[in-house]
């Protein structure tokens, strides 16, 4: 659904390192998953159905955004505490 190397050139990860591409790899099957249980419908690629979403740019980058976050906080984050 999205490619690792677009999520690459997200990160700013140069293709050629390939350590973390396993993890990459469980961060966007994580994202996809976190997206469709929020939503209760299922992302498809194209033939949306009355349930199922087609995923666009918007929930692309929404995507990538959330895979950037968990990649670089990969420990729990908290805001506004002391």
């Amino acid at each position: 659904m999205i490619e690792l190397n677009l999520v690459k050139k997200h990160l700013n990860v140069d293709e050629e390192f390939t350590e973390d591409d396993a993890y990459l790899q469980v961060l966007i099957e994580a994202a996809v998953a976190h997206f469709e249980s929020t939503t209760q419908r299922p992302l498809v690629q194209e033939n949306p159905t009355d349930t199922a979403v087609v995923i666009t740019r918007e929930i692309e980058i929404g995507l990538l955004m959330l895979i950037g976050h968990w990649y670089n906080n990969r420990e729990s984050v908290v805001i506004g505490g002391v």
